[in-house]
């Protein structure tokens, strides 16, 4: 038995275990600490993969033994079956949006002015070591929107726990007066620090989520306390011709808030004929440009109304032009013809 075995067996004698390693495709930051200890002994191995790291990853381990001197050199050192750990490093994700009740909503909404709209937006990155920030896009800011205050929460997708907490905000937005007829988008940015620069040069994932949008127009949300003569100032009209506009207002010192969703006409819809212009039509109704502009936010003053288009219009009977395509004379009533006594 090569010379024989010393007294007492090969027990007897103090090992020292080592490691050799090998990799295919090792990444530069893969480190393997000095061996702890002699018998057993451990190693650690450290590894933090990187955008250029994607793909499969092998590394194979021995432990190799030594014994001490004038021991045969054909007992001195024996290796272990190599044992071989496999890598698989994902791409690093971009922060996606979780929807479903209660999260992220995906199908468009109807509001109206005055109105205030709260839709819960809920991001998350499935690399946990990522930090996600939801910010508005400048276009939803510019409309007036505004997010609150972030917390983290526990997820479920599909019944299952996610390991990774996700970000939630609230998105709040009350269309103003000037955004009847409004369609458009509420846009959040979900924005992740690419592994909290923990690798060199890598950059920041960004995913945008919209919700559509429409504005419904002539129509404005009641708020507690608020009177005819105010709302008429708002949309540059006097209270007469706004009550006019709401036969169910029985009279106009009192506005009764039945519930959250009662609604005002401030306008009245009529469709576009063929060749209708914005001045025509504003100088017809006796209401200045810049009202019916107010009162359609979609409206290019500048541009013919498309044929069919609903626009919200304002009639002012004192200034508009009384008369029409299809003429017919009447014979005048008589308290209008005969002076009162």
């Amino acid at each position: 038995r090569c010379g024989g075995s010393p007294a007492g067996g090969l027990e007897a004698l103090q090992t020292q275990i080592g490691f050799t390693v090998g990799a295919l495709r090792s990444a530069e930051r893969m480190h393997f600490s000095t061996p702890q200890g002699t018998d057993p002994a451990h190693m650690h191995l450290r590894w933090l993969p990187c955008a250029g790291d994607a793909g499969n990853h092998t590394v194979c381990v021995d432990a190799v033994d030594s014994l001490a001197a004038g021991v045969p050199t054909c007992l001195r050192r024996a290796a272990s079956v190599q044992r071989c750990l496999r890598v698989r490093v994902h791409p690093d994700p971009a922060p996606r949006f979780l929807t479903g009740e209660g999260q992220t909503p995906t199908e468009p909404i109807e509001v109206v002015m005055g109105q205030t709209v709260a839709l819960p937006v809920v991001a998350v990155d499935d690399n946990c070591m990522d930090t996600v920030a939801l910010s508005l896009h400048p276009d939803t800011a510019a409309a007036g929107a505004a997010l609150g205050e972030g917390e983290l929460v526990a997820v479920e997708e599909g019944g299952v726990a996610l390991p990774c907490r996700a970000l939630r905000r609230v998105l709040t937005w009350t269309p103003s007066t000037s955004q009847g007829g409004m369609v458009g988008e509420l846009c959040v940015a979900a924005t992740d620090t690419g592994g909290n620069g923990r690798c060199k040069g890598q950059l920041p994932h960004t995913t945008l989520h919209c919700v559509g949008v429409r504005v419904r127009r002539c129509e404005y949300a009641l708020q507690y306390d608020q009177e005819l003569q105010q709302l008429a100032g708002m949309f540059g009209t006097d209270w007469m011709r706004l009550w006019s506009l709401n036969p169910d207002l029985m009279h106009p010192d009192f506005l009764v808030l039945g519930n959250a969703d009662a609604t005002i006409h401030v306008g009245h819809l009529m469709v576009a004929a063929e060749g209708e212009e914005p001045a025509k039509l504003a100088a017809r109704m006796g209401m200045p440009l810049a009202q019916l502009q107010l009162l359609n936010h979609d409206l290019d003053v500048t541009q013919p109304i498309p044929p069919g288009a609903t626009i919200c219009v304002m009639p002012n009977s004192c200034e508009g032009k009384a008369g029409s395509a299809f003429r017919q004379d009447y014979a005048d009533p008589s308290f209008a013809r005969d002076p009162p006594q």
